[in-house]
């Protein structure tokens, strides 16, 4: 080893978009974010080649590990460095460190900082809370159509809704009859009556038979007028408060065991406690509208954001009260979706003990406004614009709250509850 080069414990401050990888964490031969910084730091020297092959030599630690194409506006690993510090400052070393690395990385990948911290810090045992962000369409708020026969229909059925005998959502239908207008308007009442009954086969003669492929072109128009009528739809103030309300029952320490997979709830580990939750402002992209939520929690679970998110967004969609939700908290078992990965990232980890420690010993916090310029780049040139394109393109948000809609809950998921030998419900 070259004699000029000593071993550090240092934080290594980076973020990343994580669209086309299976997650931070190494996980051969899969394709990950730690795995492209890894290779970076051999490439560049701050890895022996002695170490090349485990992590553990040099004591790698990440504070966040982020799922299947989920983002980090700024994530922190912690290990041992080879650094050359001869007539260098903290900050020579740092900016040296930050140009090598960036220039061998995707642009995707970006880091922000290096700084040494004292021999004790761990990146995830020293991190005492972290901040997630969710970027959410608000069309997502539309509820089911008219014409479904899943839960649309349940939802007016007092014997499954829970005894309302005039369930109603006027905003929701006045949606559904506006876009009829829009169709009828454009194509007339018969025309569109057949546009809508249109099932298209591959069959040779129905394949070209020149009415079929007449109204299928029209199939094909009114998709064109849903899409920008779905985009042009804009949440309601009582919609949106009706969402903050929601989501504020997460606030404070409770069991999130239906919130991930494979915990009990009797399980310790699944009692978490959630600091603040914010939904900001509806904002305009692109003419389409958004809203931003920011959840800030001393720790979080496997696909719990996500459920979490789905959760409060069905309760709305539904008009579910809030004592279902405080219900999923319970030893009851619910069976709640993933919202989809495209809209979560994580903001940025905290460390208000650890920074004590660090400031005490004479070190540098971990300050994350120092990388706020950085990490904003970051988020305007990769992370927003793979969020906006690929929903522009793959229309993934109005798919996952349709495929939920298509159940009809009374049959497909209570009659799959658990029974007695006899046919009766358990007791729980």
């Amino acid at each position: 080893r070259d004699p000029n080069l000593k071993k550090r414990k240092v934080a290594m401050i980076f973020g990343y978009a994580g669209t086309g990888y299976s997650g931070l964490q190494i996980n051969e031969p899969h394709k990950t974010i730690e795995k492209e910084i890894w290779n970076s730091l051999i490439l560049n020297g701050y890895v022996s080649k002695d170490n090349a092959l485990d992590l553990k030599k040099v004591g790698w630690q990440r504070c966040a590990r982020t799922d299947k194409g989920v983002h980090a506006l700024g994530n922190l690993a912690s290990f041992k460095i080879l650094l050359d510090e001869r007539n260098k400052t903290s900050e020579d070393i740092e900016k040296e460190f930050i140009e090598k690395m960036n220039k061998s990385l995707p642009s995707q990948i970006r880091m922000f900082g290096l700084q040494r911290v004292i021999g004790g810090f761990d990146a995830k045992n020293s991190c005492s809370s972290r901040m997630y962000e969710y970027l959410l369409p608000s069309y997502s708020f539309i509820g089911p159509r008219k014409d479904n026969e899943g839960i649309y229909q349940e939802l007016r059925d007092s014997k499954f809704n829970g005894g309302y005998e005039n369930y109603e959502d006027l905003e929701n239908d006045k949606y559904w009859e506006s876009l009829e207008e829009i169709g009828i308007k454009n194509f007339g009442k018969e025309e569109f009556d057949k546009i809508k009954a249109f099932k298209f086969t591959t069959g040779n003669e129905e394949a070209s038979d020149p009415e079929k492929i007449r109204v299928y072109n029209n199939v094909k128009k009114l998709k064109q007028l849903e899409l920008q009528h779905k985009h042009a739809y804009r949440i309601s103030d009582y919609r949106l408060n009706y969402f903050r309300m929601m989501m504020s029952q997460y606030l404070g320490y409770h069991n999130f065991h239906n919130y991930t997979v494979g915990q009990k709830f009797k399980d310790a580990s699944s009692n978490r406690y959630m600091i603040n939750i914010e939904v900001e402002k509806p904002v305009l992209i692109n003419n389409i509208e958004w809203l931003k939520i920011k959840i800030h929690g001393q720790s979080f679970m496997l696909h719990q954001i996500r459920k979490m998110i789905a959760m409060a967004v069905l309760s709305c969609r539904y008009n579910c009260s809030t004592e279902l939700m405080l219900e999923t908290f319970t030893d009851k078992r619910f069976n709640i979706p993933k919202a989809p990965p495209l809209g979560l990232y994580l903001d940025h980890p905290v460390f208000d003990v650890a920074n004590m420690k660090l400031v005490k010993n004479g070190q540098q916090p971990i300050d994350y406004d120092r990388f706020r310029e950085s990490m904003d780049l970051l988020q305007e040139e990769h992370i927003y614009d793979k969020i906006y394109n690929v929903e522009i393109e793959g229309n993934i948000y109005s798919a996952f709250f349709q495929f939920v809609d298509g159940f009809k809950f009374n049959e497909d998921i209570i009659s799959e509850q658990p029974k007695n030998k006899d046919g009766s419900d358990i007791k729980r």
